[in-house]
């Protein structure tokens, strides 16, 4: 499922193993990770890299480390790449576009 909307707060993201830390400003842009029984916020100037191989997409960003398996997902790989995706599901019964994810995984590192 993949929302639009620009979602923020006011808030401070520090990594556990450094000092470095990101203070956020109201309205900085946002992608929520939606696992089973937890999500994840995480700003967009956070993000580092990605890699993207048949049937799996790694997003690394500051402190954290997201996984994504499916099939087919290209077209969600050209989303991310603009930026414009706030949130990321597995598929639900609503309706929501789902670019195929199976499964997701947040790990903090």
């Amino acid at each position: 499922e993949i929302s639009l909307g620009l979602v923020g707060s006011e808030m401070c993201i520090r990594d556990s193993d450094e000092e470095e830390s990101i203070v956020l400003e109201p309205g900085t842009p946002t992608i929520v990770i939606c696992e089973e029984e937890r999500q994840v916020m995480i700003p967009w100037i956070s993000f580092r890299h990605a890699l993207m191989e048949e049937g799996r997409l790694r997003l690394f960003y500051q402190g954290w480390v997201v996984e994504l398996k499916g099939e087919s997902l290209d077209a969600l790989w050209t989303e991310l790449q603009t930026q414009s995706v706030r949130s990321i599901s597995l598929p639900s019964d609503d309706g929501g576009q789902s670019f195929g994810i199976r499964e997701v995984s947040v790990e903090a590192v």
